[in-house]
């Protein structure tokens, strides 16, 4: 009987240390992909500046073509008037 009760400890604890190895080695994959997520999130968030540094660039050329158009449109209304005002005369 105590061989068997030997027997079913050393059981035990053969089982106990594959499932801590089998444990340590899924840690192990968890923080591979935390590191991956991690490096994703990083990319993401230079992907968001260069995004964010883009859409101020955009508004900016978007200003300066409406100040453009803007200047071209009293240019042309006072090129228009000049020549209402001469063909009034």
């Amino acid at each position: 009987m105590s061989e068997q009760i030997n027997r079913i400890e050393q059981l035990l604890i053969q089982f106990a240390q594959q499932t801590n190895e089998r444990l340590d080695q899924i840690d192990k994959r968890f923080d591979q992909v935390d590191m991956r997520l991690d490096q994703m999130d990083k990319r993401f968030d230079q992907v968001d500046t260069r995004l964010d540094q883009i859409q101020i660039q955009l508004e900016r050329m978007e200003d300066s073509q409406n100040d453009d158009v803007i200047s071209i449109l009293r240019h042309t209304h006072d090129k228009v008037s000049h020549l209402n005002q001469n063909a009034i005369v």
